[in-house]
């Protein structure tokens, strides 16, 4: 997804009219996406710090070249990741507590249809009693186990 499509499914997000459906759906695309973001920030990051710990192996002739990389993979992305933190904690948030209603809205099978949860996996999960959508997505982890 780009930046471009991420905003415009921002867009549609701030729509009075839409559907509770439409709503998480949106609301996954969108932490997928920035989630994916970060993740891609911290995966050079890796690379950044990777690179200067194999230059601190041949110090004291190397550090100045370790050191300016270290502080580049501090650097890297930050301005980003500030940007990206507050909109994971808001959506996060939001489906921890299920402030938008989702489940009470939708049910538990239309949630469970939104959110790819196998059938197998689903009627395991009403056994357990699973109830609400961080029961779903954080605890047992069935996004997608379809």
């Amino acid at each position: 997804m780009t930046p471009t499509q991420a905003t415009a499914l921002a867009n549609i997000a701030m729509k009075p009219s839409i559907t509770k459906r439409d709503s998480l759906i949106v609301a996954r695309r969108l932490a997928r996406y920035f989630c994916e973001s970060a993740e891609a920030i911290h995966d050079e990051r890796r690379m950044l710090r990777r690179g200067a710990a194999v230059l601190r192996q041949f110090e004291p002739f190397t550090k100045q070249q370790a050191d300016a990389l270290e502080q580049q993979a501090r650097d890297y992305g930050a301005a980003k990741l500030e940007a990206v933190r507050p909109v994971l904690l808001a959506y996060g948030g939001d489906l921890i507590r299920d402030h938008s209603g989702y489940m009470e809205a939708l049910g538990f099978d239309a949630v469970c249809d939104l959110l790819n949860v196998n059938t197998v996996e689903r009627e395991q999960a009403r056994r357990d009693g699973v109830d609400d959508l961080s029961g779903l997505i954080f605890v047992h982890n069935l996004e997608d186990s379809a």
